[in-house]
């Protein structure tokens, strides 16, 4: 094993190319005689940290963009509607991924289901007998949104990484993929990133619950309004405040979510901050964490903030967390019950002790989940 070529299907500060920059620079430097290049989709903000950690990195939309301006757009438009396989755009694409393949990649890892077409053109391609690895973020909903065509490319993968117990029992149950084909190894993220001094944007007269992560349906935003509502109907006087850390997705509308605030009465108790570069300043000065989404196979958001010892509630289903807090460090609430997130969030307020108990539990299990003890388990599996 001498060369890797990782694709991600973008370069976004979201979990999947996170995981994967962390996985580069452990290898870079644990194993710097693997030859990693990187084919990013999509750019983003982690596109500098990506060319520092890989050998090559291949652009796709930034290369079709300056291939587009090369050519008349005339002769662009018309070749593409008349016949797309004839037309310069389908060419550019078949000639990048050629490029590519007479790399003679030992292994590809596709991470996420979104990478899994390119990682299969060019294993096609390959002269020689490349193996391909399928690093799954998903479950099963999301699978069917970002990759209606799944099924198409399952027998192309050698291997499967699963990001937790949930998301393997779903390749196996509805994706009909064998169990021994499949690894799971669980997300993490690094400790050095949250050791930012408190925001001053939060103040400590206030109870906080903290959200993060793109502001979308999936992740449940609104489900984090509804929470707030029924904490402040059943403890009015509570001095509770409600605090999102993430962008607005392009699925997000901004105006209904602040106009549903204004009609609730939650503008004081609510605060969608949006993107920001240090969002762990602000996890440090929350007392607990609340994941709302309906599916989220392992999020980070989670390993960050209980590694600051912030005990999570999260719902039964849907998500990988809950595998681990099983054992405590938080609440585990039924799926979909926003009135018993806010029955978990009052009790944690009128017991500071449990917030303590809680979130030294929570520190414990989610400090495991760093590069230093699950990279090993990942390069063991590119060994074999």
């Amino acid at each position: 094993m001498k060369k890797i070529l990782f694709i991600s299907h973008e370069a976004s500060r979201t979990g999947a190319p996170f995981v994967l920059y962390y996985f580069l620079k452990w290898m870079k430097t644990h194993h710097p005689e693997i030859n990693a290049d990187v084919l990013l989709i999509k750019d983003g903000e982690l596109v500098e940290d990506f060319r520092n950690v890989a050998n090559t990195t291949f652009d796709f939309i930034e290369s079709s963009n300056k291939f587009k301006k090369s050519i008349p757009y005339y002769f662009y438009r018309v070749n593409k509607i008349v016949d797309p396989s004839a037309s310069p755009e389908y060419h550019f694409q078949k000639q990048f991924i050629s490029k590519i393949a007479a790399g003679n990649y030992d292994i590809i890892y596709a991470n996420t289901v979104l990478s899994l077409p390119f990682a299969a053109m060019i294993k096609n391609q390959s002269r020689n007998k490349a193996q391909l690895i399928a690093h799954i973020h998903e479950l099963d909903t999301m699978i069917d949104m970002a990759l209606p065509e799944f099924h198409r490319y399952v027998d192309v993968v050698d291997q499967y990484i699963a990001v937790s117990k949930a998301v393997k029992q779903n390749l196996v149950d509805n994706r009909y993929i064998p169990e021994k084909k499949i690894k799971v190894v669980y997300e993490f993220s690094t400790a050095e990133q949250i050791e930012h001094k408190s925001s001053s944007n939060s103040s400590k007269n206030w109870f906080e619950v903290g959200g993060a992560g793109s502001v979308q349906f999936r992740k449940g935003s609104d489900i984090f309004i509804q929470v707030a509502f029924h904490v402040k109907s059943k403890a009015p006087d509570a001095k509770v405040k409600f605090r999102w850390v993430g962008a607005f997705s392009a699925d997000s509308n901004e105006e209904l979510i602040r106009a549903d605030l204004q009609k609730a009465g939650l503008t004081e108790q609510v605060i969608f901050e949006g993107a920001t570069n240090v969002p762990h300043s602000y996890f440090r000065n929350f007392d607990v964490f609340l994941l709302t989404s309906r599916e989220d196979p392992f999020p980070l958001v989670c390993i960050e903030a209980g590694m600051l010892g912030k005990p999570v509630i999260c719902f039964n289903q849907g998500n990988g967390t809950a595998e681990v807090l099983a054992t405590g460090g938080g609440k585990l609430i039924p799926y979909l019950d926003a009135e018993a997130m806010a029955y978990a969030i009052l009790n944690y307020y009128n017991n500071p002790e449990t917030i303590k108990t809680d979130g030294l539990k929570a520190k414990e299990i989610f400090s495991e989940f760093v590069p230093e003890k699950i990279c090993p388990a990942i390069f063991e599996l590119f060994r074999k």
